[in-house]
């Protein structure tokens, strides 16, 4: 492990299990574009569908009223990247 992840460990208090999945979840596609190896897009694709089904259970729960139509509009504004950004 570099020491930069040693670092990012200490600067959050956290050590994390899985030394090779921190790795992977800090390798950008642009980096793999030049280097052999993975990248996080796996992650990135789904850690969104977790966020995605979390935003869904809590629409659902929170407006029992509601169509589905109108919890998808909620939703898609949601978990937007402007949102997101905000």
């Amino acid at each position: 492990m570099t020491d930069n992840l040693i670092e990012l460990e200490e600067i959050l208090g956290y050590r994390f299990k899985d030394k090779r999945l921190l790795e992977l979840a800090l390798t950008h596609e642009s980096y793999t574009n030049e280097h052999s190896g993975d990248n996080n897009e796996r992650l990135e694709f789904l850690g969104d569908s977790v966020v995605c089904y979390c935003v869904c259970r809590y629409l659902y729960e929170k407006y029992p009223n509601k169509k589905e139509g109108e919890l998808v509009k909620i939703k898609s504004y949601v978990v937007s990247n402007s949102f997101v950004a905000q």
